[in-house]
């Protein structure tokens, strides 16, 4: 009976703290608050139950099938936009009934209503793909966000953090678009990836065609860049995005067991692992950055990479005071 209860206060905490990172997500979350819900995460029951409460807010359409969200008053918006604490504190309390009290209602959504936005992030040491409501897959590198919101006319969603790669579900009638720091990329039926790096966005594309839009403000009337298979671009925050380049393979071969290398500078290679790994890579000098390897590698193994490459190269294998290798 004790273990019973204790399992059944268990869950219960889970699904209220769930309600409580649901509702500060979706209010805007700084990086630290973004790090803070991916270790809360990493603990099975706290990551079942958020996702389960993501997946039946996402479904649902409880605002646009109710009495307060066809008659709302607004003139409250005001109040609302200007506390935040209690624009929280009310997405909480919706979360509560949906997830307490088993609350799931179906309908139509009005062309002008938006499925509230859901967050997903992946652990640090984890890939994850996420299946979203139109069919359409997310896959996260590891420590990455994104959030979505869907609406009858439109698929909206944004990279927060790390890098992803969207699997697109064909539906001619709603865009699919990814907005990362400054830019956007449009897209119908096709597969790309997207990823935050700290000076600038890359884009990658593996299959189909997409639009690679900078902010209106930026762009000034000029056209996006559009890419095909095979090509990738960068943009900088504030800036329009570069001129398409031929792809790097070992760009596209992120959510696999395996990072594959044809001649590849060993800078870069280090920066491949450096991402998927907590565990990092460090080279002694640029000149051995610029040595190339060639090869196929465990993508969550570092050590036996560093290994490889320090016998590969003649060069000196060290772990330094912060758990890190260097190579020398």
């Amino acid at each position: 009976m004790t273990g019973a209860a204790g399992e059944e206060g268990a869950t219960a905490r889970a699904r209220q703290e769930a309600a409580d990172w649901f509702a500060r997500l979706r209010a805007g979350a700084s990086e630290a608050e973004l790090a803070a819900f991916a270790v809360w995460r990493a603990d099975t029951l706290n990551g079942d139950t958020y996702d389960r409460l993501a997946r039946q807010w996402e479904q649902s359409r409880f605002l646009a099938n109710t009495s307060l969200g066809r008659g709302r008053d607004l003139s409250r918006a005001s109040v609302w936009h200007r506390r935040p604490v209690v624009r929280v504190a009310a997405v909480a309390a919706l979360v509560v009934l949906i997830v307490g009290g088993g609350l799931w209602l179906h309908g139509g959504m009005r062309s002008d209503q938006a499925a509230a936005p859901v967050a997903y992030a992946s652990k640090a040491d984890a890939v994850r793909t996420v299946t979203l409501a139109d069919g359409s897959r997310v896959t996260l590198d590891r420590s990455s966000a994104v959030q979505v919101a869907y609406s009858a006319s439109e698929r909206r969603l944004e990279l927060l953090k790390g890098r992803a790669r969207f699997d697109v579900a064909h539906d001619p009638a709603r865009p699919f678009a990814v907005r990362a720091d400054g830019g956007t990329v449009v897209a119908h039926g096709t597969i790309f990836d997207v990823e935050l790096r700290p000076a600038l966005v890359r884009v990658v594309l593996l299959r189909g065609s997409v639009e690679v839009r900078a902010d209106p403000v930026v762009a000034r009337g000029a056209p996006g860049r559009m890419l095909v298979p095979g090509q990738a671009l960068v943009y900088a925050h504030g800036k329009a995005p570069s001129p398409p380049v031929a792809a790097d393979p070992a760009d596209t071969a992120w959510p696999g067991a395996m990072l594959s290398f044809d001649a590849t500078p060993l800078r870069e290679a280090v920066a491949g692992f450096n991402r998927r790994n907590a565990v990092k890579l460090v080279l002694g000098s640029e000149r051995i950055g610029d040595l190339r390897i060639t090869g196929a590698f465990a993508a969550d193994d570092p050590a036996g990479f560093a290994q490889a490459a320090a016998a590969m190269f003649q060069l000196d294998l060290r772990r330094q005071p912060d758990a890190s290798l260097a190579l020398h």
